[in-house]
């Protein structure tokens, strides 16, 4: 999600040499929004927009959403400060500024939407990432009725259907952070604590055996971004927002990659041409 120079906001791709426009929408930080095979989604109060890009010409973007998806008036749930992530034909919903220990599960093909189990402890701006085709793993946030910031992860079994306690919380509180999964571990940069953007990097086995390593901090502090990894065995961050107490609020255009194999710490890349980047989603493009 994100402004461009000239002025328009919505969502947008983002290749080398190339910039899409394709759907023109307004948006929230609190908003969730997945790029999921060849599906954009953007979720908002109490609505899935989704954007089919197969078939899709881009020289006739900007497009309108394929379908707009209510939930149900039988479920007290709304977008609000919620995560989500694509697992095959399902997208997992959960959390919330209204409804923080709440989860839903829509059916991409049939429209059916499916209540989940309660997580543990009540999660906002938390991350959530896919383990496996079977699990998923959300991890920190902020519980808005306690108002604490969570260390702490749980996991779903959707067979089972009942969360439990992830087994290595992370060293630090944070919310509004990335996560990512790559090679068999879940990664973590940046977030938000205190007031503050943050710049720490971790990575734990996502079979939760051994502890949170650390990683090079990024080299710009940065909450609401998007990691993802790049084809090439490295990590990415896209984006974000840095805030810091007693300074100007600054939209982070920058790219960092890191390479897992050496250890030159973060690599600042190519300034993006836009005015402001959020949540940015990885998706595998096949030529």
């Amino acid at each position: 999600m994100g402004r461009g120079l000239d002025g328009p906001g919505g969502v947008w791709e983002i290749l080398k040499n190339q910039r899409i426009l394709w759907v023109q929408e307004g948006y929230s930080t609190l908003d969730v929004f997945l790029a999921h095979s060849s599906k954009l989604i953007h979720g908002t109060g109490r609505s899935i927009r989704i954007l089919h890009l197969d078939g899709k010409d881009l020289r006739e973007a900007p497009h309108g959403w394929n379908h707009d998806l209510l939930v149900p008036a039988t479920f007290s749930f709304t977008i609000e400060g919620t995560t989500g992530v694509g697992i095959g034909d399902s997208l997992f919903l959960v959390g919330g500024k209204r409804n923080p220990r709440s989860g839903l599960r829509l059916d991409l093909r049939s429209g059916e939407w499916m209540p989940l189990p309660d997580t543990i402890r009540g999660r906002e701006k938390a991350a959530l990432v896919m383990w496996d085709p079977h699990n998923i793993l959300i991890l920190g946030g902020r519980d808005p009725e306690k108002d604490a910031v969570h260390s702490s992860c749980e996991r779903l079994d959707t067979r089972q259907g009942q969360w439990s306690p992830f087994p290595r919380d992370i060293p630090l509180p944070v919310q509004d952070h990335a996560a990512a999964l790559l090679d068999g571990h879940v990664y973590i940069s940046g977030g938000f604590r205190d007031e503050e953007s943050l710049g720490e990097a971790w990575r734990c086995r996502a079979n939760g055996e051994g502890p949170w390593d650390p990683l090079p901090s990024l080299r710009f502090n940065r909450h609401l971004h998007g990691m993802m990894g790049d084809g090439a065995g490295r990590l990415q961050v896209v984006g974000g927002r840095h805030e810091k107490v007693g300074e100007w609020i600054v939209e982070v255009l920058s790219t960092e990659v890191l390479n897992l194999d050496e250890g030159r710490g973060w690599e600042r890349q190519q300034e993006l041409p836009f005015v402001r980047v959020l949540k940015a989603s990885g998706m595998e493009c096949v030529e």
